[in-house]
C-alpha cells in the first residue's frame, strides 16, 4: 500500500463510477447511520443513499480536493476495508483522472 496517498484530499472511494452500483450497508452498520442517508439495498438490506453527482451523501467536500465523512466513525464496513493505495483505491483514483500521489 502506498502510505504517503491523502484520503482527505481524494474522496475517490466516495464517488461512484457507475449509476447501478452502490455501497451496500448491512443491518449492522445501518443502526448507526442516519436513517436519511440510507436506500433500499439490492443484497443487503440498505445502501448508501447517493447525491445526484454520484456522491455518497456521507461525503463532504469534493472529489481530488479537501473532503471528509459526515459519518466517519459510523461508516459502512465496507468503507472500512478501502486503504490508501490498495486495488480498489488505485481503480478509483484512475477513473477520476487522479494521480497515484498528492
Amino acid at each position: 500500500m502506498k502510505s504517503d496517498l491523502n484520503c482527505q484530499l481524494c474522496g475517490a472511494c466516495c464517488a461512484n463510477p457507475e449509476d447501478d452500483k452502490w455501497v451496500e450497508v448491512t443491518l449492522e452498520d445501518a443502526k448507526n447511520i442516519p436513517a436519511s442517508m440510507l436506500q433500499e439495498g439490492d443484497i443487503q438490506p440498505y445502501a448508501m443513499e447517493q447525491t445526484i453527482t454520484g456522491r455518497c451523501v456521507a461525503h463532504v467536500g469534493g472529489v481530488g480536493a479537501e473532503n471528509y465523512c459526515s459519518i466517519y466513525e459510523n461508516r459502512p464496513a465496507i468503507c472500512r476495508t478501502v486503504q490508501p493505495g490498495d486495488a480498489i483505491c488505485l481503480k478509483l483514483r484512475n477513473i477520476h483522472n487522479m494521480n497515484t500521489t498528492n
